[in-house]
């Protein structure tokens, strides 16, 4: 690919953004000290209208997109008010300023990320692209800001700073359920039989919808090659696009990484598998040991090489559940513990050994791990346990067994 069509994909990327962002309406989800998330959803157009029988009439006219974005003070400061919109949907709410409060914030959300410039900075597949904002020239910003305040009669705030933001378009029901405020969690212990009757058809349905195709495009050399640091035929490793702060593989040279010191901070790689039948750890049988130990001592040797990042500073883990059904591990610094909670992460040297006493254990163990509330997971187990399912009914018989 010559560099003229590079910038044309970005080009026309960035004009998608642009468009879905001038088109949709955006309701505040989360709002962190690091992040805020919004919901963006638009009509789509005629020629997507066509309803297939299989989704409800509003799904049908509707595209959701999932938009997170890094925050500074200021920029929290501004959207917590967009917060209160939340609030209004409560039965308890039926006040004839609800709408007015609704409407606020999402005026309030497209003027904010209409004083930006957009940057690709990198796409994953189908649907993840990840953007750089800027915000624009002193002309433009005071054209929105006229705007702003002929249609609300308030002074908008001022717009600084860059962020970073990372856009699934369109975003899946469980990719939404994720990201939305959760009414509560719980502690879930997966039987082989929960996992049979209820966890396995529900990741079956996932992988046939064709929703993991970005995958494949990462395997086959289609998307983020520059990200691809090794590969032989059973796994690659790929620099995660969670590592924020690595030197932009596309311009920099990787002679240059290891010079920029202050990249390892928060050094985060995923090692995926390119076996397609492999779709978490609940698939890993003692055939795949070759593969498991070469993740851990090639991946582990990479590193070091790349990086300068001895081993022994390094946590190499798996998800269950994991983000997405297609196995990968984690490689991670030890200081870095996001996502390495004991009822979901998994060392990969005891899936290792785990493995080498028992072909069979990952089949048969009972796993704990955490659900939302709002996760399509937890209402299918919670509606075949009330139905009477399962042999064994509550976490309490579990643990007198």
């Amino acid at each position: 690919m010559n560099d003229s069509s590079i910038i044309l994909d970005s080009s026309d990327k960035i004009q998608a953004f642009e468009a879905l962002l001038s088109s949709a309406t955006a309701e505040t989800l989360t709002l962190s000290d690091q992040h805020v998330s919004f919901l963006l959803t638009r009509q789509k157009g005629d020629e997507d209208s066509n309803a297939s029988g299989t989704k409800s009439q509003e799904d049908s006219k509707n595209e959701k997109s999932l938009l997170k974005m890094t925050v500074i003070p200021a920029h929290k400061e501004l959207l917590s008010s967009t917060l209160v919109a939340q609030d209004t949907k409560s039965p308890e709410h039926n006040g004839t300023n609800d709408a007015d409060a609704i409407k606020s914030s999402r005026n309030l959300i497209a003027v904010f990320l209409s004083q930006y410039e957009y940057q690709l900075t990198n796409e994953s597949g189908a649907e993840y692209s990840y953007f750089l904002a800027t915000p624009k020239c002193a002309e433009t910003a005071h054209a929105k800001r006229l705007e702003y305040i002929s249609s609300t009669l308030e002074e908008p705030p001022l717009y600084t700073g860059k962020f970073n933001i990372e856009l699934i378009s369109p975003a899946s029901e469980r990719q939404i359920a994720r990201a939305m405020p959760s009414p509560g969690r719980s502690l879930t212990i997966e039987t082989s039989e929960i996992y049979e009757k209820v966890t396995k058809p529900y990741i079956q349905d996932i992988v046939n919808s064709g929703s993991l195709s970005w995958v494949q495009n990462i395997i086959s050399g289609k998307k983020e090659k520059e990200r691809l640091l090794f590969e032989n035929d059973e796994w690659i490793l790929n620099i995660d696009t969670k590592w924020r702060s690595h030197p932009d593989p596309l311009t920099i040279p990787r002679t240059e990484w290891q010079k920029k010191t202050l990249a390892i901070a928060d050094l985060y790689c995923l090692g995926i598998s390119k076996h397609s039948d492999v779709t978490s750890i609940r698939d890993l049988r003692r055939k795949h040991l070759a593969m498991l130990q070469s993740m851990y001592k090639q991946g582990l040797k990479t590193i070091r090489e790349l990086y300068g990042v001895e081993p022994s500073q390094i946590r190499v883990f798996a998800h269950y559940q994991p983000q997405f059904y297609h196995f990968h591990v984690h490689f991670t610094r030890l200081h870095n513990e996001i996502g390495c909670q004991v009822e979901r992460g998994h060392l990969l040297t005891d899936i290792i050994q785990n493995l080498e006493s028992n072909d069979e254990y990952y089949k048969n163990r009972n796993i704990a791990y955490v659900l939302s509330h709002n996760d399509k997971l937890f209402s299918l187990i919670e509606t075949a346990r009330s139905e009477g399912k399962f042999k064994i009914q509550d976490d309490d018989m579990l643990m007198n067994g």
